[in-house]
């Protein structure tokens, strides 16, 4: 079993629904959330992270707990979707292992 967490701005909303579906991944979860960026300095690695020094940005966390190929296939979308629709605002995504669940 994994855990797959999906970082996107508010806007790919819609879009990442469609994604969910499209891989019948039957249930995920998402929240509500404002990022903020509290790094000084200019890197590269902050670069492509939605957030602002002084005021935060609406964006979704998604995550669904999903079989490996499921998870698989939900990374390669998500990589799929930012080439198709580049942006200074990627979508991110991450998968974990699940050791147990109750």
């Amino acid at each position: 079993m994994k855990l797959v967490a999906i970082l996107s701005i508010e806007d790919y909303h819609p879009d990442l629904g469609k994604v969910f579906k499209n891989l019948e991944i039957p249930v995920y979860s998402e929240l509500e959330m404002t990022g903020f960026r509290s790094e000084k300095g200019n890197s590269q690695a902050l670069q492509s992270w939605f957030a602002h020094k002084r005021s935060g940005v609406f964006s979704k966390l998604s995550f669904a707990f999903v079989v490996e190929e499921q998870a698989e296939a939900l990374l390669k979308a998500i990589a799929k979707f930012n080439t198709e629709k580049p942006s200074a605002n990627p979508v991110h995504a991450f998968q974990l292992n699940v050791e147990k669940i109750v």
